[in-house]
Formats: C-alpha cells, sequence, structure tokens
C-alpha cells in the first residue's frame, strides 16, 4: 500500500457503498490534492429461501408428494431499483427513475409494435398469443378471425444465458421450516 509522501493521515472511517462494507483512508499532501485508498470488503451474497411443501397428486389422490417452493422475501421496485443504481454510480436517484420508467414506456412501446426488445446482457422481451388452434381441413385462412380465436396475449421473457451463468455461478439454498411461514 503506497502513501502520499509528506501526508496526515486520519484514522479509517467506515463508509457503506451499495450494501458493501468499505472502509476509506484520506491522506492529504496539499490542501487541494487528495489522496484516497478505498479498501472494499466482498459483500456476503444472499441465498434463495426455500420451504418444503406437502403437495397432493391429482392423477393419484392418495399418493402425496413433497418439492420445494422458493420463499419471497421482497421486493426490488423501481424506486428501489434507482437508489441502489444511484449508490453504486454517480447517477442521482431522480435520474436513475426517470431512466427506468422511460426505459419501462419504450419497452412498452416496441412491444406494441411488435417488436422483440432484447436487453444484451438482461434477455428478451416479447409479446405471444394464446387461442384456438383449427385444422386445415376445418378452416381456411381467410376465415380466421382474431378476436374469436386469440384467447389472449403475455409477454414473455427469455433470459440471457449469461444471466442465467451468473445467477447459477452464486446460487446458493437456504431451508427454512414451513412453520416459521405461517
Amino acid at each position: 500500500m503506497r502513501q502520499c509522501a509528506q501526508t496526515r493521515d486520519y484514522k479509517p472511517k467506515p463508509l457503506t457503498i451499495n450494501g458493501e462494507r468499505s472502509t476509506i483512508n484520506v491522506s492529504f499532501r496539499r490542501p487541494t490534492v487528495v489522496c484516497c485508498l478505498l479498501t472494499v470488503v466482498k459483500k456476503k451474497r444472499n441465498m434463495i429461501t426455500y420451504k418444503v411443501q406437502k403437495t397432493r397428486n391429482p392423477k393419484n389422490p392418495d399418493v402425496d408428494f413433497f418439492h420445494a417452493v422458493a420463499v419471497k422475501t421482497g421486493e426490488l421496485t423501481m424506486e428501489k431499483l434507482a437508489k441502489r443504481i444511484n449508490n453504486s454510480t454517480t447517477v442521482t436517484t431522480a435520474d436513475c427513475y426517470a431512466v427506468l420508467k422511460s426505459m419501462k414506456d419504450n419497452i412498452i412501446e416496441a412491444l406494441l409494435e411488435g417488436q422483440v426488445v432484447v436487453l444484451e446482457d438482461l434477455g428478451r422481451f416479447q409479446v405471444s398469443l394464446q387461442g384456438k388452434c383449427y385444422p386445415t381441413e376445418v378452416m381456411q385462412q381467410e376465415e380466421f378471425s382474431p378476436s374469436a380465436m386469440i384467447k389472449s396475449h403475455r409477454i414473455v421473457f427469455r433470459p440471457n444465458p449469461s444471466l442465467k451463468k451468473e445467477v447459477k455461478k452464486e446460487f446458493k439454498l437456504k431451508r427454512i421450516s414451513s412453520e416459521a411461514m405461517a
């Protein structure tokens, strides 16, 4: 660790940056030049919390199954996301929120235009339709009526393989008892 020559050091002060505990050492060489050493202590990653749930088999009501169910531990709203981005960058919370809101509006507009929205490191959004299917012997293409044949639509998100890989790399589980959820 190098320090500035002829410095007057102050005691390290604890600092939290984006939820990570850090220490900052400030030294002064001249009144106008500040030398800083920032030591970041890696934040412990959270774990996916799950519980074991008993479910009846619809095909055989006499047999029950146990399976893992992910437990929701909270929500990350757009406002909270803007604050997190603000804490890890130099952009203000208001600017982050404005960009996220504009991004949402532009995604909606693109989806309504029939476009696939590609966010390179995150994934793809696109509209999918669900409806009735008829064999070509029963109906010709000209007879197809969208209002009668299309039941619903939905927005599909397909995560980018790199996003899936990052989550898989950090994936850890923590079990809680089912009684704790009651």
